[in-house]
């Protein structure tokens, strides 16, 4: 399954995941070394079967789908669209349109980095959270970044969804051959994919 991506890919990919298990502890010592990740790539590339794989390890209330516009909405004032994030390890949102602007969304910096945010719920009162999230965002073109490299590189990486699953593979045109199950067998993903992964994070 992770074979959608190169081995330096695979890597970051896994660190962010375990990183997930225990991000204050993370932080605590290593900083901001827990970057958010740019999942980058169109058509049938991995993406789907490694989140789909992540929320079955992590259930519904570990895992979150807070979007890009989400975190737009919250500094225009609506904060509802985030509460959903409250609890939950990894955000994961598998639809985000690239914002020329994403640098300037400062809700979303805030979360990245595990500042407080506030929180409101419909008829209830409300409170600040203090996130301990990993944020990973689906996108077919990787957003434009106009804020300075260092600030950039301090809360962002992308990982490139680059190859194509499908029958009959070529693996010269970056093709892997397909294996449906991944995408029709939830029973395959839960027993056999599930322990795999947790078990390298």
């Amino acid at each position: 399954m992770l074979s959608c991506l190169e081995p330096e890919q695979q890597q970051l990919f896994i660190q962010t995941m375990a990183a997930s298990l225990d991000l204050a502890t993370i932080r605590k010592y290593r900083g901001r070394t827990v970057k958010a990740l740019l999942c980058k790539g169109e058509g049938n590339n991995g993406k789907d079967t490694l989140r789909e794989a992540v929320r079955l390890l992590f259930g519904e209330i570990g895992m979150s789908d807070a979007t890009i516009g989400d975190f737009k909405a919250y500094d225009n004032g609506r904060k509802f669209d985030i509460a959903k994030l409250e609890g939950t390890r990894i955000n994961w949102s598998s639809e985000n349109s690239s914002f020329d602007e994403l640098d300037r969304i400062e809700s979303l910096k805030k979360a990245i980095t595990g500042e407080s945010l506030d929180m409101e719920r419909k008829g209830v009162d409300s409170h600040t959270m203090n996130l301990s999230t990993v944020f990973l965002f689906n996108v077919n073109e990787a957003p434009n970044l106009k804020a300075g490299l260092e600030a950039i590189q301090s809360r962002w990486a992308v990982l490139n969804f680059d190859k194509t699953y499908k029958i009959n593979a070529d693996p010269r045109k970056g093709e892997l051959e397909a294996d449906s199950r991944f995408r029709y067998d939830p029973y395959f993903i839960k027993e056999q994919v599930c322990p795999a992964l947790l078990n390298k994070c």
